[in-house]
């Protein structure tokens, strides 16, 4: 399977519905509110994911509360289609990042109109929250497709999004990427993660690109499969941010 490493592109958000019409978010506070009503509703339709900080160890924030609520808001508006509160949510211009197969861009391609709701399920099964950080991981309709989005937000709005899909992804803290490993340095992109790809290798066996002063925070469930050959990625949070 053939796997694409996009870095940094700049997106519009236009969110379309069934009927190819694009949503508006002129009215975004009083769309957010009215939606919490629909969202506690629609709860019980489904189960929304429980945040947890990164590390466990210790208590959520008042920030990382509000962005679990405003992430959970964003796919129960994916699932019972409320493009407005989708719109609502989003900020302006959207900097997006993407690993996996080049066909699997569903969340971006949701979020530029080039598909609607219902293309591709969302089924949120685990979030970690980390200061103004959402990593989220999920499954479509089959337990193979994987994803993981990370959402950056600021003051209340979503603006940035790395996508993978079918990618192992490990989140660590307290140290530099090893010297011996063959992974090239990672640059530093505005957000204040550094990341690294690891090719061909599942993050069980990072031992070989992470130094061993750094601590595993968070990671998906394909990062912890034995036997695999899994295309991996590494988070390494600034030790500042926790």
């Amino acid at each position: 399977m053939s796997l694409i490493s996009l870095r940094g592109e700049i997106f519009t958000p236009r969110i379309k519905d069934r009927e190819g019409a694009a949503a508006s978010a002129d009215e975004s506070g009083e769309l957010c509110v009215q939606f919490e009503v629909q969202r506690r509703d629609c709860s019980k339709q489904f189960n929304l994911a429980v945040g947890h900080a990164i590390p466990r160890t210790r208590a959520k924030t008042a920030e990382e509360e509000q962005n679990e609520l405003l992430t959970n808001t964003l796919y129960a508006a994916i699932t019972i289609e409320n493009t407005n509160a989708i719109s609502s949510l989003l900020a302006p211009e959207i900097e997006w990042w993407y690993h996996g197969p080049p066909s699997h861009q569903h969340m971006k391609a949701l979020l530029t109109g080039e598909t609607v709701c219902g293309a591709f399920i969302f089924a949120v099964t685990k979030l970690g929250l980390l200061a103004n950080k959402v990593f989220v991981e999920g499954c479509g309709r089959t337990d193979w497709s994987s994803w993981v989005h990370v959402w950056t937000i600021f003051e209340g709005q979503i603006t940035e999004l790395r996508e993978y899909y079918n990618t192992s992804i490990m989140v660590v803290s307290g140290g530099l990427f090893s010297s011996e490993s063959s992974t090239s340095r990672p640059s530093v992109p505005k957000s204040g993660i550094r990341s690294s790809w690891s090719s061909g290798s599942s993050l069980s066996a990072h031992d070989s690109v992470v130094s061993n002063n750094a601590t595993a925070l968070w990671q998906n469930s394909l990062s912890i499969l034995n036997n695999t050959s899994i295309p991996g990625i590494v988070f390494c949070i600034e030790s500042f941010m926790l």
